[in-house]
């Protein structure tokens, strides 16, 4: 369940910030953005977010690498710890599997404007974090999808700046309005 203090503005800003940070392979920001986003997703205190962290980083050099099995365990110690700080009762090692399936998904749809793939695959992951239904998820993981979308658009090789820039900032709404939809009711 969502805790009560949950700030969706907060949140989507801090995964705003770190998928700048990686586009621009700025690590210290891209580290920083992470426990931003770690401790307002789940609120957890600042040195348990590093530690998850930590573990997270380490798999989006594997992603990077696609390395999926090393960043499936990654992944899978970053939700252990937030499992063991928090009243989630999810399965860390699902959850793990589900964050990067979501990753390979993404990069596979990259240039498709199908995003159905991609939706499911956010659904999953939040109703099994968060221990809701897919259907209270959807809207979450349906604007959430659509922040890829912008943030691919963004990186695509020949973009305008002024043109990324927009990109960048349609992403950072869509963002924020994904995580305004978790907070709903039902979510």
């Amino acid at each position: 369940m969502l805790r009560p203090d949950f700030d969706p503005t907060a949140t989507a800003q801090a995964e705003y910030e770190f998928w700048r940070a990686h586009n621009d392979k700025d690590i210290p920001q891209l580290s920083a953005a992470l426990e931003s986003w770690t401790s307002e997703l789940y609120g957890l205190d600042p040195e348990t977010s590093a530690k998850a962290v930590a573990a997270l980083l380490e798999a989006t050099q594997h992603h990077d690498t696609r390395d999926w099995d090393q960043a499936t365990a990654c992944a899978e110690r970053y939700y252990a710890v937030i499992h063991d700080h928090t009243d989630l009762q999810f399965n860390p090692k699902q959850a793990g599997e589900l964050e990067v399936t979501w990753w390979q998904i993404h990069d596979e749809l990259e240039f498709e404007t199908d995003k159905t793939r991609l939706v499911n695959a956010f659904s999953d992951l939040y109703a099994e974090v968060f221990g809701t239904s897919l259907e209270a998820v959807r809207p979450m993981a349906t604007l959430k999808a659509r922040a890829t979308v912008e943030h691919d658009l963004a990186e695509a090789d020949g973009t305008d700046p002024d043109a990324a820039e927009q990109h960048w900032l349609a992403a950072a709404e869509s963002l924020k309005r994904s995580y305004q939809a978790l907070r709903q009711p039902g979510a």
